[in-house]
């Protein structure tokens, strides 16, 4: 029985010459490298965090949404009804705020009365920038065709997580930003043939990529008895355009807006997933007492350990592919940066005559800064996963993560098992089905019982 997700098919079949290639030099570019790279960013030198220390979890800087206790979930999940071929990621575009319509309305009010909120309040959709998931236009309205029959591949359950974070302002009643994140939940393949073996958490890379290569290795988990809990993307805010104003003879509030930006986006998918398990286990409160493993994909594993950070003890093992650490230094020097048109700086607005171009120093006092004070960046929170077993998957010459930033989050998590590979970030996703069938098998060794020894 094939394992690959129908959807795949189309995708694999434009990489095909580049998986041939991939077949024959990746296994002999293999290595697994024991001693640190010698690049290291200026601020970056090993240092306790605040998560260096056992209580360090509890003490985070986790941010506060609306109407959520302290001590609990931060939203709701909200199940849907509509199988999962029928919803379509849309990226907003730069200019693009979106419409408030039925569906927006209705999270709002469920989000409300989750949290047995009291009185009027004002609510705000995703902008510019923003991802999120519409029903595919072809099954709705009244001339809709019938939607896709259900095939054994596709996922078990489809679902959301609702948030809202209020928004400063005057006079007036509430207003609150609300913001979705959309799931879903694999049971193992073939269904109902074979037990689950655990749960393994799928967070994507930027925008829900690269799709084709993780339907397959979904497909690979499934068939190897895994359930799997997938984000589509990351939360829909999470790519929405911020601008900031630097002005580098005061950088204090320009580096708290930056960092309360760029950690509260990662917040956000560790409340997703928080959410979301606890929402399958009470699908199939049997995984309860199963392993469950975090697998982070490109902006993915970057956030990885924020996502471990909110619940320590509900992870026992963790592969992070292309991740790193320092989300700033990230955003600023991947070569991805102006296709995810995420976040982007105006430098001395006042001063007409820098051009809107930073100086090497003045960008790398803005990093060290952002840095001291971004305590829930993967930087601080890496050393958390030190006690479990992390396998890191890392192109060496990335530009989209740079490399540099991979090497960093290595050192951090303690230098565990790294497979580098001498490619950069898409040739490496392109191998990624080719490494599966491994990375799985090393899930499993480290996740079995070592063997008894024979009484004596």
């Amino acid at each position: 029985m094939s394992t690959r997700h129908p959807a795949t098919r189309n995708g694999l079949r434009r990489a095909a010459r580049w998986i041939g290639l991939l077949a024959v030099l990746l296994p002999g570019c293999i290595v697994v490298r024991t001693q640190p790279s010698a690049r290291v960013f200026a601020g970056s030198a090993d240092r306790p965090g605040p998560a260096s220390t056992p209580e360090g979890s509890s003490r985070l800087p986790w941010p506060e949404r609306f109407g959520a206790p302290p001590d609990g979930l931060q939203g709701v999940i909200v199940p849907l009804d509509w199988p999962y071929e029928a919803w379509n990621g849309v990226r907003l575009g730069r200019e693009h705020h979106l419409r408030t319509g039925a569906t927006e309305y209705e999270d709002a009010s469920v989000l409300a009365r989750h949290f047995d909120v009291d009185g009027g309040f004002q609510f705000q959709p995703e902008g510019p920038g923003s991802m999120i998931f519409l029903l595919d236009p072809r099954y709705r309205g009244p001339d809709a065709a019938p939607l896709p029959r259900p095939k054994p591949t596709d996922p078990s359950h489809v679902f959301k997580f609702v948030s809202g974070t209020p928004v400063e302002r005057g006079i007036g009643p509430e207003a609150v930003q609300i913001e979705r994140t959309w799931m879903t939940f694999s049971d193992p393949l073939p269904a109902g043939d074979q037990e689950a073996r655990g749960i393994i958490v799928v967070v994507p890379g930027m925008l829900g990529t690269p799709k084709p290569i993780i339907d397959t290795m979904v497909g690979i988990f499934r068939a190897r008895g895994w359930s799997v809990l997938r984000l589509l993307s990351h939360p829909s805010r999470f790519t929405e355009h911020a601008t900031f104003e630097v002005d580098t003879a005061d950088l204090t509030g320009t580096v708290a807006r930056i960092s309360d930006t760029l950690t509260g986006r990662a917040a956000e998918a560790a409340y997703a997933v928080e959410a979301g398990l606890d929402h399958v286990l009470g699908l199939r409160p049997e995984l309860g007492e199963l392993p469950t493993v975090l697998l982070g994909m490109s902006g993915g594993a970057m956030i990885s350990p924020v996502i471990h950070a909110r619940a320590p003890e509900r992870f026992d093992a963790a592969v992070l592919i292309a991740g790193g650490s320092h989300f700033l230094s990230i955003s600023v020097g991947s070569n991805y940066s102006r296709w995810v048109d995420a976040i982007a700086f105006d430098w001395e607005p006042d001063d007409p005559d820098t051009l809107g171009v930073p100086t090497d120093l003045a960008l790398t006092a803005l990093e060290i800064k952002y840095l001291d004070r971004a305590r829930l960046d993967s930087y601080w929170l890496a050393p958390l996963m030190r006690d479990m077993p992390v396998l890191m998957l890392h192109g060496s010459k990335d530009k989209a993560v740079p490399a540099a930033r991979g090497d960093e989050l290595w050192r951090q998590l303690g230098r565990p098992e790294r497979w580098v590979m001498p490619v950069g970030h898409e040739v490496l996703f392109l191998g990624l089905p080719l490494q599966a069938g491994r990375i799985e098998s090393w899930i499993t060794d480290q996740l079995s019982p070592p063997p008894q020894e024979p009484a004596s």
